[in-house]
């Protein structure tokens, strides 16, 4: 048997090397870890967790102890007591452990070392402990010359290099001599994108953790709604169904789960999913990214990132000995670490392989890159922005000659790529369509809930609609307008029931629970608390104008548009006077939100004609007829609204909106029309001359409203499920239709785009 003793990262590398020629070869690889397990201890996983519960040290600091109590401890190293009694602590608490059959099978043996230097204080001193006799492999002097090519941002280099291979590859170069060396993880995103641009499939390092899923953040959702595992794990495994990365997920939280104290599982498991790596999909045949040299011949190795930093690396001490300890335990230190990486990589590049050196002078992670120190001692020669006349990409070449013609364009540059490219394809410069054509993202059975919101931002923009509903990329986040349309609205809800002492009570409780900043709370108890006591008195002093009313606080509606679609909404208040007649009312603490009749031809406003929709279809109220939608102001629009001396209520609370022209049913409502002008509602009064109301409509429009509000949830709902997103706001003489749109900054919409509204002046928001 030979034995190799070599870093883990060259074992594969190896292993090939000298079964190339006899699959059956007897080859043993083992690492200095592998020397050290083999004379020290081994620990398990109960030592962490038996350090971060009984020492309470936090997961990474039991991992920096284990990494020290593993060594056998020398007397003379600092803390030496601490760490050699906590270190008997854990061999009696059987959570350090020694592999006795290890030592038996390297013990006197003859190695050949491959990747570490001659004078690496942990390799020799654990070889000595095991009588290892050590060959270091013979490595030729680097003689060749090389060339760096020098590019200004890192996606430049990456389009090089793969456009470089795709040249390789074209000349018959198998694909399986050919190899990617990148130290940067930086990189991956770039060749990642970019490779598919070629037609040849690379294989990227595995570094991507549990942690850094997508699932693991619906993971933790669930935990910290249920504060419950099993149930976290139960709904996740419905949601998730079939797919193979979420169950592998799932198979690694059961196994790294605790019965342990809640939030002690939750920092465990937590910690411990940032450490396991997601199992990836490998192509075959494809290209090979290794994040080191590996010990081949006869290859072409392209080298990303050789710059200073990265070869060699330069890595910080992280560990709480000192060096003078370092050196009492034979360890390595952080300057000998980068020496010996150095060295390495010197060796590696004397290899019987065709090497491609390169770096970017900035990334993203990085302002600017300097040379590498390694081509001070090899023979090399620089090459700034270089650039072939063959492109096998037509993707990437229209990239680069779009870039070139920005250039010119914008900024009057001509640079060589313009000069090199122009001409060789029909460049599609400046035709770029902004319209969504996208996949079918609607199937036909589909369930789809609606409500007036989200048709409202369906005909405002299909395009918002998908973004927003389809997408799911709603940026809402809690502020102080929410939180405070919240409060507002618990409190008129409790107005009926509660004393205007309780209310008070409820409304600065709410204040204080909330996440509102210090000062708006301030203003909110001395300023929005007064306003909202004025509408809690009209509330009650409306009461006593009505006929035999009750009430129905924030009730939810629902009916089936079709089998497969849902129209939802909730009510403020729903008021039934009279056991006949139905008004409605939705509070508002913004300035919008008001009906305008003109916008719901468009789909818009449709707030209260879906009210009317839901209650008329509604079985348990088929023997009311609908008689009044309104909205309910709860905050003036200024500071000192006017105040007429002999009103009931200020102009501003009195309710806006659609009245029935039934005098009757408007006298069950509100009796103060009796007198010749309602009280409550907003330009409703009975003309003298001839009798008429104002502001009123009759029972045909409520009817036509009605079935209006029905069809453009039925248009909207034939629209979406064809699948009919584009990009086609409405602008009025207010506004462009984008100026408060979340979106605005994803779909690059133009003039020609937006449908005019021309008849309307108002507008609605969802508003509180």
């Amino acid at each position: 048997m030979k034995l190799v003793v070599a870093p883990n990262y060259l074992h594969r590398s190896i292993l090939e090397y000298y079964r190339k020629d006899n699959p059956f070869n007897d080859v043993k690889i083992v690492s200095v870890t592998d020397l050290k397990n083999a004379t020290g201890y081994l620990k398990k996983d109960s030592a962490l967790i038996y350090l971060m519960k009984e020492r309470h040290y936090s997961y990474d600091e039991a991992k920096m102890y284990l990494s020290i109590l593993t060594y056998n401890l020398d007397e003379d190293i600092a803390r030496y007591e601490e760490l050699k009694s906590l270190q008997d602590e854990l061999i009696e608490k059987g959570h350090l452990y020694r592999l006795y059959h290890l030592k038996p099978l390297l013990y006197g043996k003859n190695a050949l070392v491959i990747g570490y230097q001659k004078d690496d204080r942990e390799l020799n001193y654990f070889a000595k402990k095991l009588n290892l006799s050590l060959e270091f492999n013979e490595f030729a002097k680097c003689e060749k010359s090389f060339e760096v090519k020098i590019f200004s941002q890192l996606e430049e280099e990456v389009y090089y290099v793969l456009n470089e291979i795709a040249h390789d590859l074209d000349n018959g170069v198998n694909i399986k001599d050919i190899i990617i060396v990148r130290r940067e993880s930086t990189y991956d995103y770039y060749l990642n994108r970019l490779v598919g641009s070629f037609g040849y499939q690379i294989n990227l390092p595995n570094s991507v953790t549990y942690y850094q899923t997508g699932v693991f953040s619906l993971f933790d959702e669930l935990v910290k709604k249920h504060h419950d595992f099993d149930l976290a794990i139960e709904e996740l495994e419905q949601i998730v169904k079939d797919d193979e990365l979420s169950l592998d997920f799932i198979d690694a939280v059961k196994r790294n789960l605790l019965d342990e104290d809640f939030d002690f599982a939750y920092d465990y498991l937590v910690n411990r999913l940032k450490d396991i790596k997601v199992r990836d999909n490998r192509y075959y045949p494809a290209i090979e990214v290794l994040e080191d040299f590996p010990y081949v011949t006869n290859k072409r190795i392209y080298v990303l990132g050789f710059a200073q930093g990265n070869y060699p690396s330069s890595g910080k001490d992280t560990s709480f000995l000192s060096s003078v300890d370092k050196e009492k335990l034979h360890l390595n230190l952080i300057k000998d670490e980068t020496r010996f990486d150095q060295e390495n990589i010197i060796d590696f590049l004397s290899l019987d392989n065709e090497y491609f050196l390169s770096f970017a002078r900035k990334s993203l992670s990085k302002a600017e890159y300097q040379f590498s120190p390694i081509l001070n001692e090899i023979s090399c020669s620089k090459k700034d922005n270089p650039r072939e006349k063959y492109i096998y990409s037509r993707v990437t070449l229209n990239y680069l000659l779009t870039a070139a013609k920005d250039k010119d364009f914008f900024y009057k540059e001509k640079t060589r790529d313009l000069a090199l490219f122009d001409g060789l394809i029909n460049s599609e410069y400046k035709t770029y369509d902004n319209q969504f054509t996208g996949v079918k993202a609607i199937k036909k059975n589909d369930n789809l809930k609606l409500s007036y919101s989200s048709v409202n931002d369906y005909f405002e923009c299909p395009y918002k609609y998908y973004l927003k509903h389809v997408l799911d990329l709603d940026p809402f986040s809690e502020s102080n307008s929410t939180i405070l349309g919240n409060i507002v609205h618990e409190t008129l809800e409790n107005s009926l029931d509660m004393d205007l002492d309780d209310l008070s009570n409820l409304f600065d409780k709410r204040v204080d629970e909330s996440n509102a900043d210090t000062e708006i709370k301030i203003i909110w108890k001395c300023y929005v608390k007064k306003s909202t006591f004025k509408a809690a008195k009209m509330i009650k002093k409306h009461i006593q104008y009505m006929k035999n009313p009750s009430f129905e606080m924030e009730k939810k509606y629902r009916i089936k548009l079709d089998d497969n679609t849902v129209v939802d909404g909730k009510i403020d208040k729903t008021i039934f006077v009279d056991d006949k007649y139905i008004f409605v009312i939705d509070y508002k603490t913004g300035s919008s939100g008001d009906f305008n009749k003109e916008l719901v031809d468009y789909g818009l406003s449709l707030q209260l004609p879906t009210y009317a929709y839901l209650l008329s279809e509604n079985i348990k109220k088929k023997k009311y007829v609908v008689s009044g939608l309104y909205i309910n102001h709860v905050l003036p629009k200024s500071r000192f609204p006017e105040v007429k001396d002999d009103a009931l209520v200020e102009d501003y609370l009195k309710l806006s909106g659609i009245t029935t022209s039934d005098i009757n049913a408007i006298a069950k409502f509100d009796s103060t029309i009796a007198d010749g002008a309602s009280s409550f509602i907003k330009s409703v009064k009975i003309i003298k001359k001839d009798g008429r109301i104002t502001g009123t409509y009759d029972q045909t429009y409520f009817d036509n409203l009605i079935e209006l509000a029905k069809n453009k949830y039925i248009e909207a709902n034939q629209r979406i499920r064809n699948n009919e997103f584009e990009i086609s706001p409405y602008q009025n003489k207010k506004d462009n239709g984008c100026q408060f749109c979340d979106f605005k900054d994803i779909c690059y919409v133009r003039f020609n785009q937006y449908r005019n509204i021309s008849k309307a002046e108002g507008d609605e928001s969802d508003g509180l």
